[in-house]
């Protein structure tokens, strides 16, 4: 059987647990719409009293953020209820049945359930970016147009790794769902930074989310480059070669702190 074939069979199933209680699936869904409809709805109420935001119009800093925003929606539907459910599964013993699996771990993690409440956000994102997309002045190119492909492409596998690395981070740390909530959490995680333009902060911040926590660039270097905004700074020219660099480490670094932690795990015992 294909995987994208067992994938369809595990979401059929995920979806008739849920419809089981259709009211509730129903008002989350509804209620996540319109907590983003109002974030989205506050960016609007920025511009409506300031022109700019460090030299970004409105169509400008939605079309980045929510850049950032499509591959983060789709990589946390996929992954965010799994690596945070790691440090529980890992302490509670479920975690044993992943390994006699005839898939690996990981695969069956990801099929086995999904955050079906980034749909909305999802929805609403790709929305947003295709409604900028058509405001924003861009001389368009095709290096230009995929670069922009090949960014979307790039934030899912940084914010795939970023989910994995934090997930892994149970087998040494039991109770990661803190450090993961700290970096990643919708609301108030580090990750929230990269919605806004990269210039408003110091160095330190710009530091954390270039190299560290490589955020930026999933909107910020790759829609500045597209612009042509502050084209002086060498590390912006240079996005389009440094950003594949730093998705690859992460990609890597994330696989072999996965492999490493599953080698370490010793069964709960019960």
């Amino acid at each position: 059987m294909s995987v994208v074939k067992l994938y369809l069979k595990f979401i059929r199933i995920f979806i008739k647990s849920k419809i089981e209680y259709r009211f509730g699936l129903m008002f989350e869904l509804i209620a996540n719409m319109v907590l983003i409809g109002i974030y989205f709805l506050s960016i609007y109420v920025i511009f409506f009293n300031f022109t700019n935001v460090h030299g970004w119009n409105q169509y400008e800093f939605v079309f980045m953020f929510t850049t950032s925003w499509i591959s983060y929606s789709l990589s946390s539907y996929l992954f965010w209820k799994p690596m945070q459910d790691m440090g529980n599964m890992i302490t509670s013993g479920e975690f044993d049945s992943y390994l006699i699996r005839p898939i690996s771990p990981l695969k069956y993690l990801v099929f086995r359930q999904f955050q079906y409440t980034f749909l909305p956000r999802m929805v609403l994102a790709i929305g947003f970016w295709v409604y900028s997309l058509a405001h924003v002045s861009v001389n368009w190119n095709i290096w230009k147009i995929l670069y922009l492909i090949v960014t979307l492409i790039m934030g899912f596998l940084i914010y795939t790794s970023i989910f994995v690395i934090l997930g892994a981070l149970s087998f040494w740390i039991l109770k990661s769902y803190d450090v993961t909530a700290i970096i990643i959490n919708n609301d108030y995680g580090i990750r929230t930074y990269a919605d806004y333009p990269l210039d408003i902060y110091g160095k330190g911040i710009k530091l954390l989310l270039t190299f560290i926590l490589p955020f930026a660039f999933t909107g910020y270097y790759t829609i500045s480059y597209i612009l042509e905004k502050n084209m002086d700074s060498v590390l912006l020219r240079l996005s389009p070669v440094i950003a594949p660099i730093v998705t690859a480490i992460y990609v890597m670094f994330a696989y072999k702190m996965w492999c490493t932690g599953i080698k370490r795990y010793s069964s709960a015992g019960n």
